[in-house]
């Protein structure tokens, strides 16, 4: 529900924002951002534990500065590393979240927030608590797995 606030329509309905348009890039960009920093965080991270340390500070420092475009001290080569590949557990919840918006404006709507419906789907999902992963539920929604086509699409149609 963390981007709920990036849908036309609530914003419509339940703000007195005058120009959404500005808002909703500023927020599109701010997420492009955190997709492009644990993208990135993802590569180094792995790049870290299949070749080790030696290289890992300037490994550290080129990749992301690469995706992010600005300067990174290479003395966070270790302190700016998740246990378990969490980076990875990030990108594929915002997968996930965005095939499950398309989902929900796809059977309820585009002002699927407003639709009983959806709110007694979304109770159902979250009454499943982690008992599923994310490419089982989708399989349930009709995707083959994790699809980032949904996430891409949203981006770029809001970035224009």
């Amino acid at each position: 529900m963390e981007y709920l606030v990036t849908n036309h329509r609530w914003l419509a309905k339940y703000t007195a924002m005058k120009n959404t348009d500005v808002f909703l890039r500023f927020i599109y960009l701010y997420k492009l951002y955190f997709l492009r920093r644990y993208a990135a965080k993802l590569a180094y991270e792995l790049e870290l534990h299949s070749k080790g340390i030696q290289e890992a500070p300037g490994k550290y420092k080129s990749i992301l500065e690469s995706a992010l475009t600005f300067k990174h001290p290479m003395s966070h080569f270790l302190v700016d590393v998740d246990d378990g590949f969490y980076c990875a557990n990030y990108l594929r919840a915002w997968i996930f979240e965005a095939q499950v918006k398309r989902v929900l404006a796809q059977h309820f709507g585009e002002n699927w927030f407003e639709k009983r419906g959806a709110g007694i789907q979304l109770q159902k999902w979250w009454s499943l608590g982690q008992k599923y992963r994310v490419e089982e539920m989708l399989r349930d929604l009709g995707y083959k797995g994790l699809d980032i086509e949904p996430l891409f699409e949203e981006i770029t149609g809001n970035l224009k």
